[in-house]
């Protein structure tokens, strides 16, 4: 079974591998523009974020457009794959959903964005789990909460 978004520790743990095929990343990359546009660039709380969630942007429109990781990948052992990635490690991604999900309760999102928000959650968390469940288990209440990003210099992170 073909799942959207893969997501894999990387080799030393230190971060997270997260690939799928071209039309998933381009539809992650469309939420995360979406709600970064959402944003207020003049705000000094606001600007620190959009800055995080463009960032992040970024990295996912250059994975998909073949510039960072790329592999083959196959399924039920006959049908190969071309999918695309990037790495990040582990502090940036849990920052970036946290940004996300907190910015996806005060704009209008339809059921994909939601989706690709829990698609991604799902993957990092169990990623995390696949490398460490033991760390994993108190670094999962970081996932889309308790992390402050919302002063001037959240950018700094």
């Amino acid at each position: 079974m073909k799942i959207m978004l893969q997501g894999y520790p990387t080799k030393n743990g230190t971060g997270i591998s997260i690939l799928g095929d071209y039309g998933d990343l381009a539809n992650l990359y469309e939420t995360v523009h979406h709600f970064a546009s959402t944003l207020n660039e003049n705000n000094p709380i606001q600007k620190p974020q959009h800055q995080l969630l463009m960032n992040f942007a970024y990295e996912i429109r250059q994975s998909y457009s073949g510039q960072r990781e790329t592999e083959k990948v196959k399924f039920n052992g006959d049908i190969e794959y071309s999918y695309y990635g990037f790495q990040l490690v582990w502090t940036d991604i849990l920052i970036f959903i946290s940004v996300l999900r907190h910015n996806a309760g005060y704009a209008q999102s339809d059921k994909l964005h939601q989706a690709n928000l829990y698609m991604l959650e799902y993957v990092v968390e169990k990623a995390l789990f696949e490398y460490d469940p033991e760390g994993a288990s108190a670094i999962k209440e970081y996932i889309c909460q308790r992390i402050n990003f919302m002063n001037k210099y959240a950018f700094l992170i």
